[in-house]
């Protein structure tokens, strides 16, 4: 069994490379294929620390988990389509995956619901 630090350690690590990877493709505009399998990759293991996360927990679907789905499902989504369509418009894209990022953390940390 995978411990709960290491489902922690998946998770964050995962945030790190994917919003890295994130800031590559929309601030400085390279939309290589390389920067779409990282943030692909790091989108299924943030998933997958989450997951786990929540298995130890014994947490079950709580709203602030279900929340924190929603804000995973819109990032991963939207910010490959934001890279795509929206190339000049990069910055604010950011800071919109920026906005959504420290609301997920804000859930994790407060659980408001």
């Amino acid at each position: 069994m995978i411990s709960y630090q290491v489902y922690k350690l998946i998770h964050l690590t995962s945030i790190f490379f994917f919003l890295t990877s994130v800031a590559v493709m929309l601030v400085a505009g390279k939309t290589g294929k390389i920067w779409k399998i990282i943030t692909g990759i790091s989108s299924f293991f943030i998933l997958l620390g989450g997951m786990g996360l929540m298995a130890r927990l014994q947490a079950g679907f709580q709203p602030w988990i279900v929340a924190k789905l929603v804000i995973w499902f819109l990032v991963t989504g939207g910010g490959h389509i934001a890279a795509k369509r929206f190339a000049k418009q990069g910055v604010l894209a950011y800071w919109v995956v920026m906005g959504f990022a420290i609301a997920a953390a804000t859930l994790a940390i407060y659980k408001p619901f």
